[in-house]
């Protein structure tokens, strides 16, 4: 196995092949169409006419976003991410530096289309950086045959699987959790009640069960709806145009739904991303961050809780060697004795990434009657997207949201809300 040293001259090497010549500012501005965005990043697609920029987007990263060095995110995402996830699912991208004027015309001519609420939160905290990421644009109909149409749905399915008991703490926690899954704790949380029209819950989109994952995708394609779009667990994308419920003549739950039921399920199924991304989550963040948190109290008493003296930004180079050790023995972090305190912080906060990534779905289309499609197997795909490191100093912020929305589901008595027995305990965290 490549010794730590290795992985990180290989990072050097792989951040200046990154860095090729891609004159980004010799496009014009108005060649660049505001696409999505989101807390960290805002996203434009190119509509110009230089191939060297044909079906990508660029993914800027905003200036108020919290950021972990360009260096270890280049090394993370090129040379160690490639290690746990197959490299058929990740999307190609190249950083890019843009020059600050271009950048500035960009976001001028982008205001007419960004929401309001987005622009009021770049007045506060400044729009956005000079580092960016040139990807493939997942959206995109370049190439397919007259007559096919390209749906592509994002979904953020968050946390697939349930904590073990053996490691919770305070007790009192251990019920909630262990019954109730992430996702549907933290809906509570923010709403205190369950969203008119909400029926997703993320461990019937993991499960094995072909008809539990349609499930999920009717109850995601049922909140879309009910939140005129707005949502983010959930988005649509028609010959690269994000759209709306509005957009769809007719009730367009049921419009797209019927209508995609039959690919959209068994192309998650048949790519194996949700059981290998529910084992990454799950392996990566064994025992929970409550004894994360009793590790740390009874290593370092008296210490403010994962200050950033005592937990500091992982380094290139211990990246790549906890990388290593994970992938020697994935299971190994359930073993008490296995990881150290550093280890486990490390590991939460790769797990922190994937549950909190987005999974892409391309369908390539031909129109088959009035109301049917057939997938074109060979142009549509499936990849994971979103995977920047977090930082370190996330772990108390982290620590205090999981004890606020366990004890808020605890004081709001919201037993009617668990998960059915069968949900949590037909498929187990692998």
């Amino acid at each position: 196995m490549t010794a730590p040293q290795e992985w990180v001259r290989e990072m050097n090497e792989t951040v200046e092949a990154g860095r090729q010549s891609i004159e980004i500012a010799s496009t014009a501005s108005s060649d660049w169409v505001y696409k999505a965005e989101g807390k960290a990043h805002i996203v434009f697609g190119y509509r110009g006419k230089v191939s060297a920029f044909t079906c990508r987007v660029l993914r800027i990263r905003k200036s108020g976003a919290v950021a972990v060095c360009e260096q270890t995110q280049v090394m993370w995402k090129n040379v160690l991410l490639p290690q746990i996830i197959p490299e058929r699912l990740l999307v190609e991208g190249s950083p890019v530096d843009l020059r600050l004027d271009w950048l500035q015309n960009l976001l001028r001519q982008a205001e007419s289309a960004r929401p309001e609420w987005r622009l009021a939160e770049a007045s506060e905290q400044g729009d956005a950086s000079t580092m960016a990421c040139l990807l493939q644009d997942l959206t995109c109909a370049t190439g397919c045959s007259p007559g096919q149409v390209v749906l592509s749905v994002e979904i953020k399915p968050k946390w697939g699987f349930l904590p073990s008991p053996d490691s919770l703490t305070p007790p009192e926690s251990i019920p909630i959790k262990t019954r109730n899954c992430r996702f549907c704790l933290h809906k509570h949380f923010r709403t205190s009640q369950v969203e008119i029209g909400s029926t997703y819950c993320p461990l019937d989109l993991y499960s094995s069960d072909e008809g539990k994952i349609t499930q999920a995708l009717e109850g995601l394609w049922t909140s879309w709806s009910a939140l005129g779009g707005k949502g983010n667990n959930w988005r649509v994308f028609v010959d690269g145009r994000e759209i709306i419920p509005e957009d769809i003549p007719g009730d367009p739950e049921v419009a797209l739904h019927t209508r995609t039921e039959s690919f959209i399920a068994p192309i998650l199924k048949s790519s194996n991303i949700l059981p290998m991304l529910k084992t990454l989550q799950s392996t990566l963040d064994p025992t929970d961050i409550s004894d994360l948190v009793a590790r740390f109290e009874v290593a370092h008493p008296d210490v403010e809780l994962f200050v950033q003296d005592v937990v500091p930004e992982t380094s290139e180079s211990e990246l790549a060697a906890f990388v290593q050790l994970y992938l020697s023995d994935p299971r190994a972090g359930s073993r008490n004795e296995n990881w150290s305190l550093r280890q486990r912080l490390i590991a939460y906060s790769l797990s922190a990434i994937l549950k909190d990534c987005s999974i892409f779905v391309k369908t390539v289309l031909t129109a088959s009657g009035s109301d049917s499609f057939v997938l074109d197997k060979e142009k549509s795909m499936v990849k994971i997207i979103d995977f920047d490191l977090k930082p370190m100093r996330a772990l108390r912020k982290w620590a205090e949201l999981d004890e606020k929305i366990w004890r808020h589901w605890m004081d709001t008595n919201s037993a009617r809300h668990e998960v059915s027995s069968s949900r949590g305990n037909a498929d187990p965290p692998s």
